[in-house]
């Protein structure tokens, strides 16, 4: 639907003789579609016409029968419509009647006969006058609405702000949409006008892509006309449902006006003349909404981004105050705008103390120099405009407490949204805390139950832990710094190096069985599992895990034990259920019986042997669901007797079967140590299965003797059986992981290692010594005291 390029011209003709009347509307009517022309005889009429309805052109016969003469009707109208303009029009010659007519308000006046070119000229002129204050008071309007809306982000009030102005402009009706690109749907987010309700609109909800109309309405890059007509011709009768339902549009245009940001289309804004169906939309309302959509387009995408950045700010924000390591910025000048609440636990300084201090106050060197922050700071500055982001470059802070510590610093430039540089960013991460991790992780390394070895990118050693020395009995300082290679048989060298290739190149696990030389020039076959190592997302070398042959039923057995411990939480919980069930009916029956004295007392007998079963029971179950419950470690307040006599309950009827006889010597005033119940129980367990195993088919008395002292600060426990003990060549291997003597499907070899890596957790000791009784093993552990 094209725009009209006029808007109409209402005019009122005012004279008491109807055929003079009649005769100026059907020449003014034929003179252009544009005039909409109504008749009255009186003034008085005419002054109640003009009150009712908005006229552009009044025009009057001097003469008027009644109370109200030409010049009256002209001054009533023009104090009470100063927009409407008068022409009066008379056929009587007076200087003094034109001078009358003229100050009473009219805008022209003209002789009978009347000059029909004369009068059709006078009305083209209002109208250009018309349409140049309209448009003056449609860009004071836009002037108003465009300051509003730079004074607030708040989006609620901006589109309240541009609805209400389109209503300003002369609109009736206005509707502006939100488009969510993630759904690619329009949402409803405010109306002027119309029967809905402001909360209804804020749920209406438009899918674009749900019928092709509604495509076709909003992919437009200016403001374009719709009506039924044209909806129905390009897309049929049942496109105009529901939305044109819901917003009364069968008779009326209107116009939609796209909002767009770049090239980007944000939302939608329509608006119509509800009130008024006969007033054509022109040229000018397209100009003018192109103009309000413009506006409306970047207040709105301000808010908008105004809320990302501010939820952006507050996530970083949330963010640095969480992380561990002291996060800085700077601006250009150096001066800290920023330091996360995580500095005062690294450096000592409160956030407030560092915020507008220069950087280079707090940088020195090794000796603490105060001369060599600035010569710091400016060459951090360098680095960064000449290499861009930086890492793990090494610093000294003098804290808090005035000594020098070294820190690693990772840092870059920061930008606007331009690519302006405003400032930098570093991160600076305690070297005193980094060594000590990067010995946790090699002491980590060295409590793997397999040979490890680290490879540099080159393929150079730069870790072995001990478990791999033994497999290549070759020590550590002999191995690290060479190529891996020189280990390989020569054979096998090419299938190495494509490996080692493949790792490095795609990141994957790479598995290969080797032939490795040692030092005696004996060979050993072992499987080995290259992995990538990564500093952030760049693979910086390669984790060889060395496996024997020999030793991997043991690790499969490990992975049968760890599927156990899962299996008894579950079993337990379902052995429960039912055992609460069955206890809750034996009391219930109980319950009702015994007040009449309904059963015997050997029933009575059997009703109490149910009842102490099913508690131990579930005293059993207990402790199970204890022992295979994984938690966090934590030491608290134990007494060392209930821990053992606790572990004893899995033990106490199988041992009675087997003959063992257990002897418990734990005196009542034992101080309490500092541990945790379940793995402590999990030591002991595992001592009672060896003590029970090593004594397995023998004929001699078999018996376990627990006994406990105190010691300065500890309390000490010992652990002996009257089993075939342990030999010397063996006894420091025996707390090495997968080192067992038993046979594969009933040993794992893990027992032992686990007992001593979970007092190390403690602070605690475990040790294994003879017998002195001469037969048997005897196992001596120490723990802290509260």
């Amino acid at each position: 639907m094209k725009a009209a390029n006029w808007f109409p011209t209402r005019i009122l003709i005012v004279d008491d003789k109807e055929h003079i009347r009649e005769s100026m509307r059907d020449r003014i009517a034929r003179s252009s579609e544009r005039y909409l022309v109504e008749t009255t005889g009186s003034g008085a009429d005419a002054l109640e016409k003009v009150r009712r309805t908005s006229f552009d052109v009044v025009l009057s016969d001097l003469f008027l029968k009644g109370e109200m003469d030409g010049i009256e009707v002209t001054r009533r109208i023009c104090e009470e419509r100063p927009e409407t303009r008068v022409i009066v029009f008379s056929g009587q010659e007076s200087g003094e009647s034109q001078r009358k007519v003229l100050q009473a308000g009219a805008f022209l006046y003209l002789s009978k006969p009347i000059d029909y070119d004369e009068l059709i000229h006078g009305i083209e002129t209002i109208n250009k006058i018309r349409r140049t204050e309209q448009l003056g008071h449609y860009f004071r309007i836009l002037a108003e609405i465009s300051y509003d809306l730079q004074s607030s982000l708040d989006l609620k009030y901006l589109a309240d702000r541009i609805v209400q102005g389109a209503y300003g402009l002369g609109y009736q009706r206005a509707r502006l949409y939100l488009f969510d690109s993630d759904s690619q749907t329009l949402i409803g987010l405010a109306i002027c006008g119309g029967s809905m309700p402001a909360e209804e609109f804020a749920q209406y909800r438009i899918p674009v892509a749900a019928r092709p109309i509604i495509g076709e309405l909003f992919y437009q890059d200016r403001p374009v006309i719709w009506d039924k007509k044209i909806i129905v011709d390009r897309f049929g009768q049942d496109s105009i449902k529901p939305w044109m339902d819901d917003f009364d549009l069968h008779e009326i245009p209107w116009i939609d006006c796209p909002l767009f940001v770049e090239k980007n289309q944000i939302g939608n804004l329509a608006v119509d003349h509800h009130g008024q169906p006969d007033l054509p939309i022109t040229d000018d309302d397209l100009q003018i909404m192109g103009v309000l959509a413009g506006l409306a387009a970047q207040a709105l995408n301000k808010s908008r981004l105004f809320e990302r950045e501010r939820l952006a700010n507050a996530s970083l924000r949330s963010i640095l105050e969480d992380v561990p390591d002291a996060v800085i910025t700077t601006d250009l000048q150096g001066t800290i705008t920023f330091a996360s609440p995580s500095g005062q636990r690294i450096l000592g300084y409160r956030p407030k103390e560092m915020t507008g201090r220069p950087a280079a106050s707090f940088y020195t060197d090794e000796k603490g120099d105060t001369q060599a922050g600035e010569a710091v700071a400016h060459l951090i500055m360098r680095r960064l405009r000449a290499e861009g982001p930086i890492s793990n470059m090494r610093v000294h802070v003098r804290v808090k407490d005035g000594s020098i510590v070294p820190f690693s610093l990772s840092g870059s430039l920061l930008h606007d949204d331009r690519s302006n540089e405003v400032g930098t960013l570093g991160i600076l991460r305690d070297l005193r805390v980094l060594e000590a991790q990067s010995r946790q992780y090699r002491d980590l390394l060295e409590g793997f139950g397999y040979g490890m070895l680290l490879l540099n990118k080159d393929g150079t050693i730069s870790f072995v832990n001990r478990k791999a020395e033994r497999l290549l009995q070759t020590a550590s300082e002999h191995l690290e710094g060479k190529p891996f290679t020189e280990l390989v048989m020569p054979m096998q060298l090419a299938t190495f190096q494509e490996s080692l290739d493949k790792v490095l190149a795609t990141g994957d696990e790479v598995n290969v069985n080797l032939s490795l030389q040692r030092p005696d020039q004996t060979r050993i076959t072992l499987e080995v599992r290259l992995t990538p190592t990564r500093i952030g997302t760049e693979v910086d070398g390669v984790a060889l895990a060395l496996y024997d042959r020999s030793e991997l039923s043991a690790v499969i057995q490990s992975g049968r034990l760890m599927a156990l411990g899962q299996m008894v939480a579950g079993v337990a919980h379902e052995i429960n259920n039912p055992l609460n069930n069955m206890l809750v009916a034996a009391r219930s029956i109980r319950d009702r019986l015994e007040p009449s004295n309904a059963f015997s007392e050997r029933e009575r007998d059997y009703f109490s042997m149910i009842e102490r079963n099913a508690g131990r029971i579930g005293e059993i179950i207990r402790l199970l669901r204890e022992f295979a419950r994984p938690a966090e470690f934590t030491r608290n307040p134990l007494q060392i007797r209930r821990v053992i006599e606790d572990s004893l309950t899995f033990f106490r009827t199988r041992f009675l079967h087997r003959d063992i006889y257990i002897e418990i010597d734990l005196p009542n005033d034992l101080p309490s140590v500092l541990g945790e119940e379940r793995r402590l129980q999990q030591v002991f367990v595992n001592l009672f299965v060896n003590a029970e195993d090593a004594m397995e088919g023998q004929s001699e008395p078999k018996k376990i003797r627990i006994e406990g002292r105190s010691a300065p600060e500890r309390v000490i426990v010992e652990v002996s059986d009257t089993g075939k003990g342990i030999p010397d060549e063996i006894r420091e291997a025996i707390f090495d992981p997968f080192f067992t003597t038993k046979d594969t499907n009933k040993g794992t070899g893990l027992g032992l290692s686990i007992s001593k890596s979970i007092l190390d957790l403690h602070r605690g000791s475990i040790e294994a010594t003879s017998n002195p009784a001469g037969r048997g093993a005897r196992f001596v552990i120490g723990l802290p005291t509260v």
